[in-house]
């Protein structure tokens, strides 16, 4: 999938109190608290069990794409293609030193999406995703996440899912990979990671630059 990049990267232009996403691609987020564990949700109910908790955001702008994403798959190993979209508002947790850093230069950024279901029933809530994406690429992670629907190529059914954009960028809005395969390998290895501890079949990671595609990390069993 090709898409054109949202508009130019801007962090910090003020602090307002707000849930809306703005047509122009300038998202609104807060940093989020709390610590959501790893135990899995017990029914299709509970998926979200607890409110996150808000504080006063920032207004920022990123130059990624968080719209529907197609895979082909890899027959040879059994994975299969399929297809994943957006629902609700972004939220955005940025972790900047300077939060009126402006970011320069190409960003790189990888979408990881992940299914909540094992074996066809819901076991894992966004918590869960975003708890393990922390830990694997550390506390001063800077990331998107957004609700979403998964549909395996040939099932009619979606299932519930969770996109996190994670950002190249470290507290001081540098690159933390200073090259695409670097970024890529830490990717992959993060994914993989979630894909084991999620019990999923299949784990997709779109690599972007500047919020377009440039490539397609499947994490498989």
């Amino acid at each position: 999938m090709n898409g054109k990049p949202l508009s130019h990267y801007v962090a910090g232009l003020k602090k307002e109190k707000t849930k809306n996403v703005p047509a122009d691609g300038s998202y609104r987020g807060r940093h989020r608290t709390g610590n959501p564990g790893l135990d899995p949700v017990r029914s299709s109910s509970a998926t979200h069990p607890q409110e996150e908790e808000e504080e006063e955001g920032q207004e920022m702008k990123f130059p990624v794409n968080l719209g529907p994403f197609a895979w082909k798959g890899n027959p040879g190993r059994g994975t299969p293609g399929g297809s994943w979209k957006p629902l609700g508002s972004p939220r955005v947790q940025l972790r900047l030193a300077n939060p009126y850093t402006i970011i320069r230069g190409r960003l790189l950024s990888a979408r990881i999406l992940v299914g909540l279901f094992v074996d066809g029933k819901p076991a894992w809530s966004k918590k869960h995703v975003i708890d393990l994406v922390i830990r694997g690429w550390g506390h001063e992670a800077s990331f998107i996440s957004q609700d979403g629907l998964w549909t395996d190529k040939g099932k009619l059914k979606p299932e519930k899912s969770v996109q996190v954009v994670l950002l190249n960028i470290d507290t001081e809005g540098n690159a933390i990979y200073r090259t695409k395969k670097e970024f890529e390998h830490a990717v992959g290895r993060l994914a993989d990671t979630i894909r084991g501890r999620l019990k999923q079949k299949l784990v997709i990671a779109d690599i972007q630059a500047n919020g377009l595609h440039v490539g397609t990390i499947l994490a498989s069993k």
